[in-house]
């Protein structure tokens, strides 16, 4: 997969993709000169989810992992304070009148991004793999009454 980043909505998916990735903490880059951010993680690849199971209201998901490099360019200033070795991404913002871009992260992790201009890439660098992990959902019995829009 190779995502461009030039907007806040496809900052957005970025961030959605990369929702809880794994990231080991010195495995960001931030090259003052060149004016770029790069994070190495390791995510879940819902997109390739299959699912394995559904028993009754129960849905066990095969989900595999990939390791990507989220890259952002045009970065003027990186404020970043590491709080562990590895952290999880939770979401991705961006302020439009700063041009902020900021990372959260579970574990206290903080990375602010001054930017020039929104502009980066998503991109897959190995092949899908399964560690065995599985997740399981549970599928709503209710179902919901649509109103009538005035």
């Amino acid at each position: 997969m190779l995502l461009q980043i030039s907007t806040k909505d496809s900052l957005q998916r970025a961030a959605g993709y990369c929702h809880d990735a794994i990231f080991d903490t010195d495995r960001m880059k931030y090259d003052k000169d060149g004016r770029i951010f790069s994070l190495e993680l390791t995510r879940e690849a819902w997109e390739k989810a299959e699912r394995e199971k559904r028993v009754l209201f129960i849905q066990r998901w095969k989900v595999p992992k990939v390791n990507s490099v989220l890259t952002l360019y045009d970065v003027i200033e990186a404020e970043i304070h590491v709080s562990d070795v590895q952290d999880i991404l939770v979401d991705i913002g961006f302020d439009t009148q700063e041009k902020l871009i900021r990372f959260e992260c579970a574990l206290g992790t903080k990375i602010h991004l001054k930017v020039e201009d929104l502009r980066g890439i998503l991109e897959d660098t190995s092949k899908e793999y399964f560690d065995g992990t599985k997740f399981t959902t549970f599928i709503s019995l209710r179902r919901r009454r649509m109103q009538p829009q005035s």
